[in-house]
């Protein structure tokens, strides 16, 4: 009876220790990790493990650190892409929610003369059962043309199974197929993927940051084939990689994760990372942005997302060109109107005495393929229309004449009373835009008809002289070429030499007529 009491109490000890990981401890978008990239890896034992394994790889040195985690799939730049190739027009928040929680830029990519695809994000599921690649955003190059799609994983990619415990062992596979023949270019890109994990250790880890009491070892190999066809000519390109990562139930990324090869049946590591806290190493800013940007007319606004490469830092700040400045190490900035601006990040490492900081500077393109804030203007008969539609737009006719605006003329179409050339101002929430001048001649307006109407001496020293007869003249405007009002009055005297335009009001119209002051 003693010796079945000392069992149960020794299983429960070791039950303490396996801790079951699922996906509520997983990574979500936005959480930041700073991660160490080791040097002095390469005698280390990592293919150790077992149950109740103590793993002790603090003499670990860090070469350089990086903030790492997730982004949100939302801003990736491949949401629209998504929803219309797969008919989600109606439903395409909820349906892109439902199957994407996180986005990941990938730095793979390649161009074969003029094509090629680049600007790659993954994009992963996380549920209960676990986590899966589902979707890889892509930006085709064809004939120099830039072309975001959104391709589905024939066979999704599952990277892990949850709940993770100890003694789990599982294959999954996954491929993905990008042919771009059909568009006219001569390429096609596949991938397949296959993925063996045992879950074959448990127990306590120490790294330079600390002691993980409870964590469990996972082995991962993968065997990756990616394929390029390109002119008919096939280029597989195999690798196999295994990777051991220490997961730890607090922390939603591998706390400790070795990548490499086995040779002879023994590992030999090309890169250790673990999470750590920030050291003093000289800070090197650097980041790349998702150049897919578009304005998006419902939004009023294009979406950037930045990835931060920069590395060694604890704090960075943006100024993203508009105005405006924002921080952290994962983040995205949603822009008022398309243009190209210029973005400064900022990062500093105050963990040293003095601290170290570094700036790194690159422009940013937001497009509108839309043509949403178009500033073109159509003519129908007498009648001005601006074509920009878009809600919360006003509107104000100009005088190209004068260069003044006509008052009470901030409708979207604009019909003019008198002859001359006119253009429209747009804005929408900031984006002001001004349309080319539309030139409209009139036919004779019934009051001035058959009345004498002349403005005389053309060219003149400076006093002019109006005959209009029968006709009352409420207002008399003169501008110069630039567009400023320079009189009130029918006289030019002390203005310099130059063409000027005098606008007179009667009241039987609006008189537009140019002027030579010698």
């Amino acid at each position: 009876m003693k010796k079945i009491t000392l069992l149960a109490l020794l299983f429960a000890i070791a039950s303490q220790g396996q801790i079951t990981y699922t996906s509520a401890q997983y990574a979500q978008h936005g959480q930041e990790f700073t991660v160490s990239q080791a040097s002095n890896f390469i005698t280390m034992n990592f293919a150790a493990t077992g149950a109740n394994h103590s793993w002790n790889y603090a003499n670990l040195n860090a070469s350089s650190q990086a903030v790492e985690g997730f982004q949100n799939p939302n801003n990736a730049g491949y949401k629209l892409a998504w929803c219309l190739s797969n008919f989600y027009i109606f439903t395409c928040n909820s349906q892109f929610n439902n199957n994407f929680k996180l986005a990941t830029v990938l730095t793979e990519g390649f161009e074969l003369m003029d094509y090629g695809v680049n600007n790659i994000v993954e994009h992963t599921n996380v549920s209960a059962s676990g986590v899966t690649n589902k979707m890889r955003g892509v930006t085709a190059v064809i004939s120099g043309i830039p072309i975001p799609m959104a391709v589905d994983y024939d066979d999704p990619d599952e990277v892990y199974q949850f709940p993770m415990n100890f003694g789990d062992s599982y294959t999954t596979t996954g491929a993905f197929n990008l042919d771009l023949t059909s568009m006219g270019a001569p390429l096609a890109y596949s991938m397949t993927t296959q993925r063996t994990t045992n879950i074959n250790g448990w127990g306590s880890l120490v790294t330079p940051a600390g002691t993980f009491p409870n964590v469990l070892k996972l082995k991962q190999v993968t065997q990756k084939t990616e394929t390029i066809v390109f002119q008919g000519i096939t280029i597989p390109v195999p690798t196999t990689t295994v990777s051991y990562q220490w997961f730890s139930a607090d922390y939603g990324i591998p706390v400790l994760q070795a990548d490499g090869f086995e040779l002879l049946n023994m590992f030999v590591p090309l890169s250790v990372r673990y999470i750590d806290e920030q050291q003093c190493l000289v800070a090197d800013a650097d980041f790349t942005y998702l150049p897919i940007a578009d304005y998006d007319a419902q939004a009023q606004s294009g979406t950037v997302t930045f990835v931060n490469l920069s590395s060694n830092f604890d704090s960075a700040v943006w100024d993203f060109g508009d105005g405006t400045t924002g921080s952290g190490a994962i983040t995205s900035h949603n822009y008022s109107c398309p243009g190209t601006y210029t973005v400064t990040l900022t990062v500093s490492n105050g963990i040293c005495q003095p601290a170290s900081t570094d700036t790194f500077t690159a422009e940013v393109t937001v497009t509108d393929s839309q043509n949403a804030l178009t500033n073109e203007v159509t003519l129908d008969g007498n009648v001005l229309t601006a074509v920009r539609d878009v809600p919360g737009t006003t509107y104000q006719w100009m005088d190209c004449d004068t260069n003044t605006a006509i008052e009470g003329a901030v409708n979207q179409t604009f019909t003019p009373e008198v002859s001359g050339n006119y253009a429209c101002v747009m804005n929408t929430n900031g984006c002001e835009a001004t349309s080319d001048c539309t030139s409209i001649t009139l036919l004779a307006n019934a009051g001035f008809g058959d009345l004498s109407i002349r403005l005389y001496p053309n060219p003149t020293n400076g006093a002019l002289q109006l005959q209009a007869d029968g006709i009352a003249v409420e207002k008399v405007e003169i501008y110069n070429a630039l567009g400023m009002k320079v009189s009130d009055k029918l006289d030019l005297s002390g203005q310099a030499s130059g063409i000027y335009v005098v606008k007179i009001k009667t009241d039987a119209g609006t008189l537009i007529r140019k002027v030579v002051k010698q």
